[in-house]
């Protein structure tokens, strides 16, 4: 039997964070992060009344699960309400939320049940098509770092985003350790919080980690501040975690066939430089990221 392999994640109440839009907008209500304005509804009268309330465009929210496939953002209302019914008709609800305006940016934070550190900042973009005219997809690319990003975003989203949502879990008796990815829009309005996920996601994921000079393990299972509480999922002294990257800029493809469902995925850095910057040890060593050129699709 080959040993244990130190890892780290959310523990069973924690994914709720991800799991229940609502009970995510629950927790960034008591922590005061700013997001959307919302509404929960549960049938098609709530819907329509919800619907009215914030006004085209129409944001519609399966409050489950959807593999990044249940958010409708249209100007048709009878979409909207198309949507939610099929919702209702699963047995779940919907959120239904004001349009935020304004870039999307992604960041996974790292946490320890009390402190954050965030990694580099990526952009995705979800629907299938040329000029996002198809629907929403789990992601159909990404690429890091974003040189427009405001000076500070990061400060700013821990400060006002991830710290307060920790603090408020631990306040619950459920302190989240693990991987938190914030979804972002720079509105005109401000920075606001579209969704969490609570692990790495595709494809930023794969964009972010070819930049890391980190060694991605160490990450994981080292804290980010001296005094980080060691888990039994965690391993290693304590040290305090700062994330070196990379020079260079990736990005991580989706080809667009015909539908979504049937979209394979491919991994293709770009960098703008060569030689002075080679691939950090750690991901030399490590054959399944990212995938041999042979096996990726033609």
């Amino acid at each position: 039997m080959k040993p244990a392999s130190p890892s780290s994640a959310p523990a069973r109440q924690q994914p709720r964070l991800e799991a229940s839009k609502a009970f995510a907008k629950e927790v960034m209500a008591e922590a005061g992060v700013p997001t959307a304005m919302a509404l929960v509804a549960t049938n098609a009268e709530e819907a329509a009344s919800a619907l009215d309330t914030f006004g085209a465009p129409y944001v519609v929210k399966d409050d489950g699960l959807a593999a990044g496939k249940g958010v409708v953002v249209t100007r048709n209302r009878d979409e909207a309400l198309a949507h939610a019914q099929s919702c209702f008709d699963a047995g779940g609800s919907v959120v239904i939320e004001e349009f935020l305006d304004g870039p999307e940016v992604s960041l996974f934070v790292l946490c320890d049940g009390q402190n954050t550190v965030a990694l580099s900042p990526a952009q995705d973009f979800k629907r299938i098509f040329d000029n996002d005219e198809g629907p929403n997809t789990g992601g159909m690319g990404a690429y890091t770092p974003l040189e427009w990003a405001p000076e500070g975003l990061v400060q700013e989203v821990l400060e006002r985003v991830a710290q307060p949502t920790i603090n408020e879990m631990a306040r619950r008796g459920t302190p989240f350790v693990g991987v938190l990815f914030v979804g972002l829009a720079l509105t005109s309005r401000g920075t606001r919080v579209i969704e969490f996920n609570v692990r790495f996601g595709d494809p930023e994921t794969q964009a972010v980690l070819a930049r890391l000079k980190t060694p991605s393990v160490r990450c994981c299972s080292r804290p980010p501040r001296a005094n980080w509480t060691r888990q039994k999922s965690c391993a290693g002294p304590r040290k305090r975690l700062s994330p070196s990257w990379l020079p260079r800029k990736t990005t991580r493809t989706s080809p667009a066939p015909a539908t979504a469902s049937a979209a394979s995925k491919r991994w293709k850095p770009w960098t703008a430089c060569t030689s002075s910057t080679p691939e950090p040890p750690w991901m030399r060593k490590a054959k399944w990221f990212p995938p041999a050129a042979a096996s990726w699709p033609s």
